[in-house]
């Protein structure tokens, strides 16, 4: 009842905002005008990497980030990735977004959904949308940052076990007062690296299984996020704080034999996050806090567990008038918890440094090393207490268009 509810209400805001007379701003070409191919976008990016330079333990591995680090991990391609938009009128536009680079029962470099929503414009100055399908749960920031802008290789443990993945299915509704879209259109650049439009207030529903995987309870999950970036003395400033709670299923497969435990956890975060954009000294936090499933070492089981971590980074940007631009970073990390979607819910303690450079030769085309002092702590039925230190070196070499 509730889900037939919010649809009629979402069809007739739709009809209201699609009703003869109601236009786009008076400067703009309405959708409708463009030819088919103007409305059509395409863009990606891919990944390449090697991990395996000045490495001291093949032991540490980080199953949550990039499965090619350790032992057996060589050339290894860490996303492929391929987005389309296409614009049906001026309150409708559709996205889809494949990986080429998935991994899908041991087979690597496999073809899988990331997103495929619509934006459902309200009205004419597009303040107002709600995006149905699946895609981004409007988190922390480093989890909207799309991978291909972030300049650390990978997102850290503690943002990123909030929504492994960061997709799901559900309805979001995003509210962007328009000066809030004037700022965020001029920080979602190659150089300052923002997150995109997710609203000044986004607010959504989601399933809470994980991207690709199907409800397993009868609750939904519940987002609600505020974030406002703002401007002191020239440099730009944004604060964020999110909360999100529901029920996550631990299913079959994903619970070894002999491991005990409930099925069903009440999974909840509250975070919070501060980005000084690089103008060009950078420096971005990041903390969450909450409780989950977790697995129990002492108990073999998966117990209700609370959590907590985050990030610090500062960055410094060499720009030369333009390509090429080189950025120094350094960011420590910290996570204590349970990956609610990993084998056994897998515990894990991270203590993590990296420095690092990434230099952009050209908009197409940019490399990244990074230095990662590692001491990572993961418990789950096959390894009760697998702790591994190490350094290695990682390089990245990106292409997009």
């Amino acid at each position: 009842m509730r889900a037939s509810v919010l649809a009629s209400a979402i069809c007739a805001s739709l009809l209201l905002c699609t009703a003869p007379g109601v236009s786009r701003a008076q400067d703009s070409t309405s959708a409708t005008e463009k030819a088919w191919y103007d409305r059509l976008t395409f863009r990606g990016y891919a990944q390449f990497r090697y991990n395996r330079l000045l490495e001291t333990n093949e032991l540490l591995k980080c199953p949550t980030c990039d499965r090619s680090i350790g032992a057996n991990g060589g050339f290894f391609l860490r996303r492929a990735r391929l987005a389309m938009l296409y614009e049906v009128n001026d309150h409708i536009t559709v996205s889809i977004q494949p990986d080429f680079s998935s991994e899908v029962g041991g087979r690597e470099n496999t073809l899988v959904l990331r997103q495929y929503f619509a934006d459902l414009y309200f009205d004419s100055a597009r303040t107002l949308r709600a995006r149905i399908g699946q895609s981004e749960v409007p988190t922390g920031f480093e989890a909207l940052q799309s991978s291909g802008r972030r300049t650390p290789l990978d997102r850290s443990d503690a943002m990123e076990s909030t929504t492994p993945g960061e997709q799901e299915l559900g309805v979001f509704f995003y509210w962007t007062p328009s000066a809030v879209k004037r700022r965020i259109r001029t920080l979602a650049t190659s150089q300052l690296k923002g997150a995109g439009d997710y609203g000044a207030v986004a607010l959504g529903v989601y399933n809470g299984q994980g991207g690709n995987r199907a409800e397993a309870n009868d609750e939904r999950h519940v987002v609600a996020r505020i974030a406002y970036p703002f401007i002191v003395r020239g440099q730009y400033v944004e604060v964020n704080a999110h909360a999100l709670a529901g029920t996550y299923t631990i299913a079959t497969g994903q619970r070894a034999p002999g491991v005990g435990g409930d099925d069903d956890f009440a999974d909840r975060r509250v975070g919070g996050s501060l980005i000084i954009y690089p103008q060009p000294l950078g420096l971005q936090g990041e903390w969450t806090v909450g409780r989950g499933p977790q697995y129990d070492a002492t108990t073999n089981s998966i117990e209700d567990r609370s959590l907590r971590g985050g990030y610090a980074m500062m960055s410094y940007s060499f720009d030369f008038a333009g390509p090429p631009r080189v950025v120094a970073y350094a960011r420590a990390q910290y996570f204590q918890g349970g990956f609610k979607t990993d084998p056994d819910a897998r515990s894990s303690v991270v203590h993590e440094y990296e420095p690092g450079l990434e230099w952009t030769l050209n908009e197409g085309l940019e490399f990244t090393a990074a230095y990662a002092i590692s001491d990572r702590l993961y418990r789950d039925s096959v390894a009760p207490n697998n702790h591994q230190r190490g350094q290695f070196l990682r390089l990245q070499a990106q292409v997009s268009f």
